[in-house]
């Protein structure tokens, strides 16, 4: 009950209430002193925020938008950037791939390695020649 008492009087300070529930919270608050105390309490609190003035500097739009615009343009270098260094990293670890798999070709393969690419390219060569010629 008392639940719902303190429903109805916080629903009180926000809307109408109806004649069922103006006649329960009357009745509640004739015989509670701490509910009664917690009104009035509200209703304080409620005419010192209504009193309350709240005033902005003048250009108070203006400083929030070109702060917001700020952020907008700081956020999309960051992304850029980010993605500039991943890329970055990408970029080193392939080309470092690259170095150690040619190394342990020539580790393996020795010579021979050239010697097929000598004769792969040569093949190139005369083929495109007959191409073109």
């Amino acid at each position: 009950m008392e639940i719902k008492t303190n429903k109805i009087l916080l629903k009180s300070l926000d809307k109408d209430l109806s004649t069922k529930e103006i006649a329960e919270l009357e009745e509640a608050i004739s015989k509670d002193k701490i509910l009664a105390s917690d009104q009035k309490k509200y209703l304080a609190i409620r005419e010192a925020l209504r009193e309350k003035k709240y005033d902005f500097n003048p250009y108070f739009s203006s400083k929030v938008m070109s702060q917001i615009a700020a952020n907008a343009v700081s956020n999309v270098s960051n992304f850029s950037l980010s993605v500039f260094q991943a890329f970055k990293r990408v970029a080193w670890t392939g080309t470092a791939a690259i170095v150690i798999i040619i190394c342990v070709i020539l580790l393996t393969e020795g010579l021979d390695f050239f010697e097929l690419l000598r004769s792969n390219y040569a093949n190139l060569d005369t083929l495109t020649a007959s191409i073109y010629y």
